[in-house]
């Protein structure tokens, strides 16, 4: 699954090992400890829209503020929130997206890493 994303195969190996790290973990806070593990990591990841939001809160860097918040499920990370900038178009409910992100947190509160568009 992993490996046919045309990543390099250390970055392929990387995350197929995660996901099954990720699928064997019971708690919230075992899947917490994977995702931080992953905070800066940059990849391509596809995933099917699920709900939009408006991106608000404190520490969010100024080209994400107000921009949307992309509900997701992805076959490698489960669901996901994905923070993308007001510039770019927001994708419809229930489209299939294949975007290049990096892993920026845990949402600790959804239970769901927090990913962020990376720059064309």
């Amino acid at each position: 699954m992993v490996g046919s994303l045309g990543l390099s195969p250390q970055i392929a190996d990387s995350l197929e090992v995660f996901t099954q790290q990720l699928s064997e973990a019971v708690t919230l806070s075992a899947k917490r400890s994977l995702i931080d593990s992953l905070v800066g990591t940059a990849f391509p990841l596809a995933m099917k829209v699920s709900g939009l939001d408006r991106t608000i809160g404190h520490g969010v860097p100024s080209e994400l503020l107000h921009g949307t918040t992309v509900l997701a499920t992805s076959a490698v990370l489960g669901d996901v929130e994905l923070r993308i900038p007001k510039s770019q178009e927001t994708p419809s409910l229930g489209s299939m997206i294949d975007l290049p992100v990096k892993v920026a947190g845990w949402n600790f509160a959804m239970g769901r890493p927090i990913l962020e568009m990376m720059p064309n």
